[in-house]
């Protein structure tokens, strides 16, 4: 197998990874539950629409499109800006406001592009190749990434991606309002990258 074939396969394990999750409503008193599998790189607010149809079989008095919606662990609600596999792994010690009603999927492709954009000026040194997408190719990367369509999102993502000098990397710690901004040299390890960036977090772990 070689360095493409290793590269496909990998990006192959990524797209398709996903976490079991079960979703539970109390409605007076009754315990009403809804399984689901979800992409570890996907977001919750792109499952509420189901969440909505399957609950709204179950309450008469509401109609779920039209109130705000929210999911929590542990009496935490959730961060629902955070891609699903960050949240399994989030200590969800930090709580969040309720307060307020959110357009979930507008403001989702508003956050999605913009971080595409950031991660295309990493690895081109410009948002130009995002930026110059038409509208209809904007749209339909954004219905890919929902629809879980690998095809769509690889034939786009050619259009983005000519080649890789620089992997765009995010990490986010929880609790943390700390946003580090760095360029990075190609023989730079992981490890020195955040024992630089995050010496508080690199110390408190003898391995990385």
């Amino acid at each position: 197998m070689n360095d493409i074939d290793n590269l496909a396969e990998i990006k192959k394990k990524l797209w398709n990874g996903s976490i079991n999750v079960k979703i539970l409503l109390n409605i007076e008193d009754q315990i009403i539950e809804y399984l689901l599998t979800i992409p570890r790189n996907s977001y919750f607010p792109t499952v509420f629409p189901q969440l909505i149809r399957y609950f709204q079989n179950f309450i008469t008095t509401i109609e779920l499109s039209k109130v705000p919606i929210w999911l929590e662990f542990e009496e935490v609600p959730l961060k629902w800006n955070l891609p699903v596999g960050v949240l399994v792994h989030n200590s969800f010690n930090e709580k969040l406001a309720g307060d307020g009603q959110i357009d979930y999927m507008k403001t989702m492709n508003r956050i999605l592009m913009n971080q595409l954009k950031q991660s295309c000026f990493v690895l081109n040194g410009t948002a130009k190749p995002i930026m110059q997408l038409s509208e209809a190719n904007t749209n339909q990367l954004w219905k890919s990434l929902i629809s879980r369509n690998l095809g769509d999102f690889n034939v786009l993502n050619k259009k983005i991606i000519k080649t890789i000098d620089r992997i765009p990397v995010k990490i986010y710690i929880a609790g943390s309002p700390i946003v580090v901004q760095a360029p990075i040299s190609k023989d730079q390890t992981l490890q020195e990258i955040l024992s630089l960036h995050t010496p508080n977090l690199s110390s408190s772990s003898s391995s990385i």
